[in-house]
């Protein structure tokens, strides 16, 4: 091969990686943090006074419940607190197959279903009276039986005694068939109202246990011809008597109060419905004319009925300061509201409850009263009914939900929890090091579980019917951060590099397509946290850096299922943590370790020791070769060739190193952009054009080699032929 042309391709290649490197300086990841603002305007939150708001009136506990089921603790100064809301008002528990829906009706029921006053020991759960308020004609309930006890988890249960008006009404329309074939009533159904079950086609037979219509059964109490009495249940439909329900929770019936947390909303221009494709477009997404863009029919215009308010949920509470006093709290609680394209643009606690993570951040030696919560801005909702009309005079009503904003509500919060989960309880973590490359800095830590686990004692029912699983192998308990989209970094760092302590603050937000970091080992899971130094500030770098915190944890634990590689259903638990010390404050400067240092290091002694190998083997060559006219060593071919190979090695190792790194010390956990990636490929791809040239270099020496020896050989056959002695 010629020499010259495989220098020139070695230097291409350099200059290539000269431009990757260069490339990777400069190059902005979209994927990485975008939003970068001082810790101190993050928490600098809104100051409010509850003689600001509309008027507070104090809900019952019967209507509306708040509650702080658990606090999380990572440090002194580090709380969290899980905050439910439950709109309790005929709350509907159903069955597993949605086919029956009891409601609690009970002056004990404190609208709160794991009030710690009740026994809640899992011996004995607590009992409510209730009745049936749907019964629901859809396929999975062909021969329906009418459950007498409803069981939620192992708190309370529902006995269900009573069935009320239009509790099951029939499609009535002609040829209409229906789902139910039958429906049977047990004895300690010991009322019905009128009209509890009515357009009762012929079809459908109703079985009741008792011998003779019951004194509290209305006379009217259903339309049906077909009624048999003294029906004797089945074994099957006996099992059926006591039903537990979970998650089929319903609150939209007729009588139900349903509350908005807070109202924040602009009031938006019209929005235009298309009857012909039913869907609904903005000023900027139709023509002057106000034609559909997709079939050109008329558009119905809908105006913006929502009145314009800012009333945010508010939060007060009170502060245990260090020094013996209180100081107490008035802020804003972060809650996340639907887009303008919503037709609901607030959270409203309409189908069961609303929960919501509130992290605390605490000065040193001060506490948090959790008796003291107390939340403002709570609205009952309402309907209200927008007729719009187009061109032609079609007219359409639209139903929107709206606050009632004649009367602001506050609700006093429970405390539910016995004592704080320690982040320790959990996992164990220390930090273990600081790497960078480039404009790159990786903060990394080692976490490990702690066995026996929380999740054994908070899922111990789970555990206990999953043991013999967990004991085979086929499932195992594992843990994962999740929603890391929705957590940020926290980053202090001595600005001007002459303090002790840092000078700055920064928090930035995560963009990853995948939100989950998996612990797949019981020890040692090493995670890594990659920030960009620009992103940071323009005078922040790693050997600057005093404190790195990953702020918002959630972390979920689960059983997984080894054989299909999924989740077991109805298996997990998350615990939310508003923040943990990647790596905690300190004073000094931390051990840097550079991998562009140790790179440029590497090359340096690379190239002495390739160059102090060349200089040997040039002399020893040239010694060796000195009489062989052929093989003799020429200095500039000798240069240039050891110039090749010297290149050629370096990127090789380069790449060998780029990998090593890339999936070792530098290898990030949160799926974003590594800059590594770049020069594994780049280098990769160069590599293997060089080995292929190296290779067909090889495999031409090999057959020079091979002729050379052989013509040899031919010579000396020669010369024995010809010497006259035969």
């Amino acid at each position: 091969m010629n020499v010259k042309k495989l220098l020139g391709v070695a230097l291409c290649s350099v200059f290539s990686m000269t431009l990757a490197i260069s490339a990777s300086s400069t190059f902005h990841d979209s994927n990485f943090a975008n939003s970068v603002a001082s810790k101190s305007a993050v928490n600098q939150k809104s100051e409010y006074s509850p003689d600001d708001f509309l008027g507070s009136v104090a809900l019952d506990r019967d209507d509306f419940t708040v509650d702080i089921n658990s606090v999380t603790t990572t440090s002194s100064t580090a709380k969290s607190a899980k905050i439910e809301f439950n709109s309790v008002r005929l709350t509907g528990y159903g069955t597993s197959k949605k086919t029956v829906y009891v409601v609690i009706d009970d002056e004990n029921f404190s609208g709160d279903p794991s009030d710690p006053s009740l026994d809640i020991s899992l011996t004995k759960p607590y009992y409510f009276s209730g009745y049936t308020i749907e019964i629901a004609d859809i396929t999975a309930s062909a021969n329906l039986v009418i459950p007498e006890q409803m069981t939620y988890g192992s708190i309370f249960v529902i006995q269900n005694t009573k069935i009320v008006a239009n509790a099951l009404s029939f499609n009535a329309e002609e040829g209409y068939t229906p789902k139910i074939t039958s429906l049977t009533i047990p004895d300690g159904i010991t009322d019905i109202d009128a009209g509890a079950i009515v357009n009762v086609p012929d079809s459908v037979t109703i079985y009741c246990e008792a011998a003779s219509k019951p004194i509290g059964w209305s006379d009217s109490w259903t339309d049906a011809n077909n009624v048999v009495w003294g029906y004797e249940l089945t074994d099957t439909q006996n099992s059926l008597l006591s039903q537990a329900t979970g998650s089929n929770i319903k609150t939209d019936y007729e009588d139900a109060t349903t509350y908005i947390l807070g109202y924040i909303y602009e009031t938006k221009a019209s929005t235009w419905y298309c009857p012909s494709c039913q869907k609904t477009y903005t000023n900027d997404e139709i023509g002057p004319n106000h034609l559909c863009p997709e079939d050109g029919s008329a558009l119905i215009e809908i105006p913006d009925v929502r009145p314009a308010m800012n009333y945010p949920l508010v939060v007060s509470y009170t502060i245990n300061t260090s020094n013996g006093g209180t100081r107490d709290v008035c802020e804003a609680l972060p809650i996340t509201y639907a887009d303008e394209s919503n037709i609901n643009p607030y959270n409203s606690v309409t189908s069961s409850s609303y929960s919501r993570d509130f992290d605390i951040i605490l000065n040193d030696g001060e506490t948090v009263d959790f008796s003291s919560f107390v939340f403002y801005n709570i609205f009952k909702s309402t309907t209200t009914v927008v007729t719009g009309k187009d061109s032609t005079g079609v007219d359409k009503e639209f139903n929107y939900i709206i606050p009632d904003l004649t009367t602001s509500y506050s609700s006093i919060a429970k405390k539910r929890f016995a004592s704080e989960i320690d982040i320790k309880d959990i996992i164990d973590y220390k930090f273990t090091g600081v790497t960078t490359f480039g404009d790159y800095t990786m903060v990394s830590m080692n976490v490990d579980k702690v066995m026996p686990s929380y999740y054994e004692t908070a899922m111990a029912s789970t555990v206990a019917s999953n043991q013999l699983k967990i004991d085979s192998g086929v499932y195992r308990i594992r843990y994962a951060f999740y929603d890391i989209s929705n957590s940020k970094y926290r980053i202090a760092y001595d600005d001007d590099n002459n303090s002790s302590t840092a000078d700055v603050e920064k928090e930035m937000s995560i963009s990853t397509p995948l939100s989950v970091i998996v612990l797949e080992h019981n020890t040692g899971n090493q995670l890594s946290f990659l920030i960009k130094n620009s992103e940071v500030g323009q005078k922040f770098s790693a050997d600057k850096l005093r404190r790195f915190e990953f702020v918002s944890l959630t972390i979920n634990i689960h059983l997984w299922d080894n054989t299909n590689q999924n989740i077991v259903s109805r298996t997990a638990c998350s615990i939310h943590f508003s923040e943990i010390d990647v790596m905690p404050s300190r004073t000094s400067h931390p051990q840097v370790f550079s991998i562009s240092l140790f790179l440029l290091i590497f090359n340096i002694i690379y190239l002495l020791a390739f160059a102090g190998g060349s200089v040997g083997l040039f002399f020893f060559e040239k010694e060796k070769y000195k009489n062989d006219e052929f093989r003799r060593v020429k200095p500039k071919q000798f240069v240039e060739r050891a110039a090749v190979f010297y290149v050629g090695s370096a990127i090789v190792l380069f790449t060998i190193l780029s990998i090593i790194f890339r999936f070792g010390i530098f290898d990030n956990s949160i799926a974003t952009t590594n800059p590594i990636d770049w020069f594994v490929v780049i280098a990769g791809i160069i590599s293997i054009v060089l080995i292929g040239y190296f290779v067909k270099y090889l495999v031409t020496v090999i057959r020079v080699a091979k002729q050379r020896k052989l013509t040899y050989k031919l010579k000396l056959n020669e010369d024995i032929a010809d010497d006259g002695t035969n």
